[in-house]
């Protein structure tokens, strides 16, 4: 920021807190016969999540699902295959009705596992295409094939390459009281 920016003291209410957290959840199709794979990356807002729990929510602003990312490869209509995000969905479910880890993978894990726990996303009626949960743990694509709940683990390193600076309003928090400045 430069010296000529424009600076405002400003009052602040004390805001929730974030806590975010990047997953990515694989499917499989490959012990039901096909060659499907279903790859999302999931940010959660780890604040709003107890263990065990039931999240089910929409995709955005105030939900524990902050964004998803979906892509489908290898199912046999080429319709099914692509890119999704959140706008396909209309809500995602994560349930685990034991104790988890949520710094380790979640499948395997005693508190996550059996028609108890799940992790699954809902099309939205906009796209029809997308894939969407017919059951636990599992997944149709556009054309039937399905996929199941292969892995949901914590993404260790984020693939972040900036490009190009921002030019943005940006506010300073210092706790009851922060700075605005554009």
């Amino acid at each position: 920021m430069d010296a000529a920016a424009d600076c405002t003291p400003v009052n602040v209410k004390p805001a929730h807190t974030v806590n975010l957290k990047t997953y990515t959840a694989r499917w499989s199709g490959a012990d039901l016969g096909n060659g499907v794979t279903v790859t999302a990356k999931i940010m959660l807002d780890l604040n709003l999540i107890s263990s065990p729990g039931i999240i089910g929510s929409a995709i955005g602003a105030g939900a524990a699902f902050k964004s998803i990312d979906i892509e489908v490869t290898g199912a046999t209509n080429s319709n099914a295959n692509g890119r999704f995000t959140a706008d396909d969905f209309g809500r995602a479910v994560l349930r685990f009705l034991g104790p988890v880890d949520l710094t380790k993978e979640l499948v395997g894990q005693a508190g996550f596992s059996g028609i108890t726990s799940e992790f699954n996303v809902f099309r939205s009626v906009s796209n029809p295409l997308a894939p969407t949960a017919i059951s636990f743990n599992k997944l149709r694509v556009f054309g039937e094939e399905e996929a199941v709940l292969t892995s949901f683990a914590p993404t260790m390193v984020e693939d972040v390459t900036p490009t190009q600076a921002v030019n943005f309003p940006m506010l300073l928090d210092m706790g009851n009281m922060a700075l605005y400045c554009r």
